[in-house]
């Protein structure tokens, strides 16, 4: 039986047929793709086809919302009891427990599975990539459940992040094929065998990889690949770099505090490793304009000046990002009707919908919190004001306005600082994700998955 109650696109339609005959795996799809609706097919076909009586369902928390409105369109399975807070229990009645990853920092539900048995149960990750650390208390627990269901999915357009960081789909796939440990039992066998490495202060330095076809081989056969572009012929986002300059007083400030931090660390050795992050942080703060020290927030305009250029020439909704929260304030203090989205804002919601509303709001957001579950399609423009230092946070925030009529990001990039090279590092994960990731046509026009019926 395969009854949608909303037509399935012919790539979404090839993602279900691959679930159905794998029974795990990972779906690598473009945000906006419908990759959440493509899970519910799934699962709705498993409750009906596979006699399915027990979902669980993790995801951020601000996706929670998201997974209720997508069910309520979406679900075609028999009757259920939709759950998000607690009483995890089986019951009688086919359950969709939705749950956030926070719970599984803090310790395992419980209840969560009791009473549910393993070939009548399945799992999914949203956003998988949140498992990416294969020592954290999050990723074990999680990674240690796939042995409670028989059908599991992980959900993610990011599997990976950075080159160097090759060990971050190793908790995802594991979770998807726990068999994969009988030939790699450990993240740091997975890590060196896919990598060259050495040590630096007793931490592994990355040098080059190593045995790539193998793995792009490995992802490829555990995970159907779907890029926007191919899927629903989306426009690309148009990406803009704007240089900005310090002002030549801060510029010699900013290269002398460099020097002397360079020749201290030196100095110290292998020991330094602390002051590395800290020297960093300063960088980090001086190229966004802001001051490392006690006092004044502002310590140059050079940053500001540049956005008031940009918002003269994009007059309507516009998006600005900053993962530095004195960016965000001095962005909220210099602009007109703003909008902030932050790790303190407590109806993210209500926030959103006044910023949809508006006709020139500025939302001013901490990409940490709003690089999931949120449409920004309404933004003429998404700014970067100041650079992640995470792959996964630039592209899924930069995600945020793809459907967007003509998305465009523009990043600011402060010339001869370390921005510099974030922005080097975020171009390359860009190149290595695009080898990753198979072109949606291998699927689309594959005679394995389209000729069968499910």
């Amino acid at each position: 039986m395969f009854e949608p109650v909303t037509k399935p696109r012919d790539y979404q339609l090839a993602a279900v047929k691959w679930l159905a005959k794998k029974e795990h795996g990972m779906l690598l799809m473009d945000t906006r793709t419908g990759k959440t609706k493509t899970t519910i097919d799934w699962l709705s076909w498993l409750m009906h086809n596979r006699d399915v009586r027990y979902i669980v369902v993790i995801c951020p928390k601000i996706a929670i919302d998201v997974w209720v409105r997508e069910l309520q369109q979406h679900y075609w399975g028999p009757e259920a009891d939709i759950v998000y807070d607690g009483a995890y229990e089986a019951t009688a009645l086919p359950k969709i427990v939705l749950i956030n990853y926070d719970k599984f920092s803090r310790g395992y539900p419980k209840g969560l599975f009791k009473g549910a048995e393993y070939h009548a149960s399945a799992i999914v990750l949203d956003e998988s990539h949140l498992i990416k650390t294969p020592a954290s208390k999050r990723s074990r627990r999680i990674v240690g459940m796939a042995k409670s269901a028989r059908y599991r999915v992980c959900l993610t357009a990011t599997p990976v992040g950075k080159r160097n960081m090759v060990g971050e789909i190793y908790p995802q796939l594991v979770f998807s094929d726990p068999s994969i440990r009988s030939e790699f039992p450990s993240a740091k066998s997975f890590r060196e065998y896919f990598g060259e490495w050495s040590n630096f202060g007793g931490f592994p330095k990355y040098l080059g990889p190593r045995n790539t076809e193998e793995y792009q081989a490995l992802i490829k056969a555990h995970s159907i690949s779907i890029s926007r572009e191919d899927a629903i012929g989306t426009k690309a986002i148009d990406e803009e770099v704007v240089p900005v300059f310090l002002e030549e007083s801060r510029k010699a400030i900013y290269q002398a505090m460099v020097r002397d931090e360079l020749d201290i660390l030196e100095a110290q050795g292998e020991s330094g490793a602390d002051s590395v992050l800290a020297l960093f942080s300063k960088c980090r703060r001086l190229a966004e304009g802001l001051s490392t020290g006690e006092g004044r927030l502002v310590y140059s305009g050079h940053k500001l000046v540049a956005l008031d250029a940009l918002r003269e020439a994009y007059r309507g909704r516009i998006v600005v990002a900053s993962e530095l929260l004195d960016s965000l304030t001095a962005i909220e203090r210099h602009l007109d009707h703003t909008y902030r989205l932050d790790g303190k804002t407590k109806d993210k919601t209500s926030v959103l919908d006044a910023w949809k509303a508006s006709k020139d709001g500025v939302l001013v957001v901490n990409p940490q919190v709003a690089a999931t579950a949120v449409d920004m399609r309404e933004a003429e423009v998404l700014v970067w004001y100041g650079l992640p230092t995470s792959a996964l946070t630039y592209r899924q925030m930069s995600d945020r306005v793809a459907l967007a009529a003509d998305p465009k990001v523009i990043v600011m990039v402060t010339q001869d600082t370390v921005e510099d090279s974030l922005w080097a590092s975020l171009q390359e994960a860009t190149e290595f994700r695009k080898e990753i990731m198979n072109d949606t046509r291998n699927y689309l026009l594959g005679e394995t998955y389209a000729s069968e019926s499910i």
